[in-house]
């Protein structure tokens, strides 16, 4: 399966959710949540206005607060026109 949100405004991840797959897309902000748990996403995740790491574990300093797993296998499986960019080329004159 394939799983893609693509948001015009933001993508927030719930505090309760410690595992995310997919391609995320936000034209305004991702956020990883406020949760006290590790969060951990495998895929493509992209915020336009930024992206907020907001969780916090008792002792960061041994497991990160959130790992992301980039996953270009997703991109390769993707409903082809999901990436297809469209572009018009034309010549001008200087």
């Amino acid at each position: 399966g394939f799983l893609a949100i693509i948001s015009s405004g933001n993508v927030t991840v719930s505090d309760s959710v410690t595992n995310i797959e997919g391609v995320f897309v936000a034209d305004g902000n991702f956020s990883s949540g406020a949760g006290g748990q590790q969060l951990t996403g495998e895929g493509i995740f992209t915020g336009w206005n930024g992206v907020t790491l907001g969780r916090v574990l008792a002792d960061n300093s041994l497991i990160p607060a959130e790992k992301f797993v980039y996953r270009p296998d997703l991109q390769l499986n993707a409903y082809r026109y999901l990436f297809w960019l469209n572009i018009a080329w034309r010549e001008v004159a200087p």
